[in-house]
């Protein structure tokens, strides 16, 4: 631990996140409003230490490894906090904008419905690869077949069978699947959380990470089928198997849920043609 900040017992969840220098965690502390989350940050960046570090709101290491589970599983190895101390525990990515009081209902919303895995869904503006992730505001949550893990939230027991998974280096994209196949007979076990939306500023897929993936020569396809025959597990195509509205009640009407969102498939076509990688925090 590299600053005064403890974990407090009263807190049932954690966030542990794989950051560089262009984090966007400072979004997440909105000034007054009490959180029900830990943070600790894994820290790949030159600056000497993650951006806030200095106001003791999070613990910190510097850890190696090029992709998000690489470095979480260094990160995990030196015990920077006890998994047993929490009831939920989230491993998001870095470009990621989200106020406190919304990780807060997201982890309120993932205790009140026992997921094993969750996600925060995305608002309209965002970058996106799969439609199903984008915010439906009328509901509250959607189960799904299975959860993307750019802002996933792990019950205790799901977070310990993700641990078991990350020694494996080729394992960026399939471990969704892997780790959907533990649940698969549970049909309401993992769920999209409408009512708990971010907005995710970075295109997918242009990072360095993914970069030096691709440098050995094999799509990043074929290393994900590679992983998935490995474990077992088979790629999914998503979708959704229920859904409760805002107000709690089940939804019977599924086609209406499941229709694409419009406003998004267009922005994203225009980022496309502009070249458009990144948008601002601030980006309305």
């Amino acid at each position: 631990m590299q600053d005064s900040y403890k974990p407090s017992g009263a807190r049932r969840n954690m966030i542990v996140l794989r950051a560089g220098d262009d984090s966007l965690h400072p979004t997440w502390f909105t000034d007054g409003v009490a959180r029900n989350w830990d943070l600790h940050i894994s820290y790949f960046g030159s600056k000497g230490a993650p951006a806030g570090a200095e106001t003791g709101r999070f613990t910190w290491s510097q850890d190696g490894g090029r992709s998000k589970w690489a470095g979480l599983n260094d990160s995990l190895s030196k015990n920077p906090f006890n998994a047993d101390d929490y009831d939920f525990i989230a491993t998001p990515d870095d470009d990621l904008v989200i106020a406190t009081e919304t990780w807060n209902r997201a982890f309120d919303i993932a205790a009140e419905y026992d997921l094993a895995i969750s996600q925060l869904s995305l608002d309209h503006n965002s970058f996106y690869s799969h439609g199903i992730t984008l915010r439906r505001p009328d509901l509250k949550l959607r189960f799904v077949n299975v959860v993307e893990y750019m802002p996933p939230i792990f019950r205790r027991d799901a977070f310990k069978k993700l641990v078991a998974l990350l020694p494996d280096p080729q394992n960026l994209w399939g471990i969704e699947f892997v780790m959907a196949s533990y649940f698969a007979e549970n049909p309401r076990s993992m769920a999209i959380i409408d009512a708990a939306p971010l907005l995710h500023t970075r295109a997918p897929g242009v990072s360095a990470m993914y970069k030096h993936m691709r440098s050995g020569g094999q799509s990043m396809e074929a290393i994900e089928q590679e992983y998935l025959d490995r474990h077992g597990a088979k790629k999914l195509a998503r979708t959704v198997i229920g859904a409760i509205d805002k107000d709690g009640r089940d939804v019977t009407d599924l086609e209406r849920v499941r229709r694409p969102v419009l406003k998004s498939r267009l922005l994203k076509e225009y980022r496309r043609l502009r070249r458009i990688e990144r948008i601002s925090p601030t980006y309305p």
